[in-house]
C-alpha cells in the first residue's frame, strides 16, 4: 500500500528533482514491467491528494538495455511543493536537497 512514509523511501533511493530555470521537475524512474505497475499506483495515490503527474515510456534505450524505462513526472510548481512537503518529513537522504527546494518554490512561486 502506497503511503507518505513509503513515497519518501521510494524518493530517497530513486527519486530526483531537477532545476530548470524557474522551473522545478520531480523525477521517479523505474524500469520493466514492474516498476510501471509501482509507477500506475503512487500517480493513482497521488491523484487522491490532487497532485497532477504524468507517466512517460521509453523502449530500450541500446541493445544491452533489456527493460523499458518508465518515468513519473511532476512538473507543475504547487504539485511539486505539495508532494515535497507531504514526503519531508519522512526523508532522510535528500532531505537537504527537498527543504531547499520547498524554499526555491515558495520564493518563485509565480
Amino acid at each position: 500500500m502506497i503511503s507518505w512514509p513509503y513515497l519518501a523511501g521510494f524518493f530517497d533511493g530513486e527519486g530526483s528533482i531537477c532545476f530548470s530555470g524557474r522551473n522545478t521537475c520531480i523525477q521517479l524512474p523505474q524500469a520493466g514491467p514492474q516498476g510501471e505497475l509501482i509507477l500506475v499506483e503512487i500517480q493513482r495515490f497521488l491523484d487522491g491528494y490532487k497532485i497532477q503527474s504524468n507517466l512517460y515510456y521509453r523502449l530500450k534505450s541500446s541493445p544491452l538495455s533489456k527493460l523499458e524505462d518508465h518515468r513519473l513526472f511532476i512538473q507543475k510548481k504547487h504539485d511539486a511543493k505539495k508532494f515535497l512537503s507531504n514526503i519531508l518529513p519522512y526523508l532522510n537522504i535528500k532531505r537537504v536537497k527537498a527543504l531547499d527546494s520547498i524554499r526555491f518554490l515558495t520564493l518563485y512561486s509565480r
